[in-house]
């Protein structure tokens, strides 16, 4: 599957079909055989970077393979964020409601299997959220990712105090 996304980059229905054929694996075999899947990794965050037009499919099955996998992707983890907070940063991406929305979805299944390793890109995953839900034209579907993923920030999300904590004796 994976070969077909790289070797057959002008081929849109064949891509397609092995982005949606790898979302189905990855459901079904992901957590038993992680690594498998976390070697397509590589491949699906170059085909985000450089094709708008299969971007979406390849990040809803980033999205897939952090939900399977959990743990067992943080070594890949700096790469695909990297990669994402670089796509979301163009400005026509607001525009395209499927990318958003798949971008969002990326960034909940970070926050929901990976959120304690969130730390060095919090402020960028924060100004994304923020700046472009007020910016953007929102669907509904973008409006329920954008409270999905602000609701689950805070949660998933572990507080660190630096210092002392200071509680009035009584």
């Amino acid at each position: 599957i994976v070969c077909c996304l790289d070797e057959n980059e002008n081929l849109l229905d064949v891509v397609l079909s092995a982005l949606s054929a790898l979302k189905s694996c990855t459901h079904i075999l992901a957590n038993k055989t992680p690594d498998v899947f976390l070697s397509s990794i590589p491949i699906l965050v170059k085909n985000v970077l450089q094709n708008y037009t299969i971007a979406p499919a390849c990040l809803q099955c980033i999205a897939s393979i952090i939900l399977e996998t959990g743990p067992s992707f943080l070594p890949v983890l700096n790469d695909v964020i990297i990669a994402v907070l670089e796509i979301s940063k163009k400005n026509d991406v607001a525009k395209e409601a499927d990318l958003f929305v798949a971008i969002l979805g990326v960034f909940e299944a970070i926050v929901e299997k990976l959120g304690g390793f969130l730390s060095p890109y919090l402020d960028e995953i924060l100004d994304f959220l923020l700046l472009r839900q007020s910016s953007s034209e929102s669907t509904s579907k973008m409006t329920e990712k954008f409270e999905s993923v602000q609701k689950s920030l805070p949660k998933m999300i572990p507080v660190c105090v630096e210092g002392d904590l200071y509680f009035p004796s009584r």
